[in-house]
């Protein structure tokens, strides 16, 4: 992938949680946020086959682990956090996902709507 070439993908929620979202080709993944609202995004390296998603609607073990991820927020310089907060805006915020295969998103409302950016920083 040339560096310049980068992927858009809309969130499909399922209630306030995305689907999981397959992001081990790529190194970066930058979240949009718009509305008002939180959004959380959880991680995981585990599963790397990609028709193997951990399940991100049940607890963390073992055998199907995530983490909540820190979020560089791009709206305020070096801002991290584990969610990002807006009120009736737009926010930006940066994902490492360095050796990470999935990620799912969550929103504290629908009053909240997100698509991310995708880029393997070759």
């Amino acid at each position: 992938m040339n560096p310049r070439d980068i992927k858009k993908y809309p969130i499909t929620w399922t209630g306030n949680r995305s689907q999981p979202i397959f992001v081990g080709d790529f190194r970066d993944i930058d979240l949009t946020i718009v509305g008002t609202g939180t959004a959380t995004v959880l991680g995981s390296a585990d599963k790397a086959l990609s028709n193997d998603a951990p399940d991100f609607t049940i607890a963390s073990t073992i055998s199907n682990s995530y983490a909540t991820m820190v979020i560089a927020d791009l709206t305020t310089p070096s801002t991290y956090a584990t969610s990002l907060i807006v009120a009736n805006a737009t926010k930006i915020g940066e994902v490492n996902t360095n050796l990470l295969m999935w990620v799912c998103i969550t929103r504290s409302a629908n009053t909240l709507d997100a698509f991310i950016t995708v880029c393997d920083n070759a």
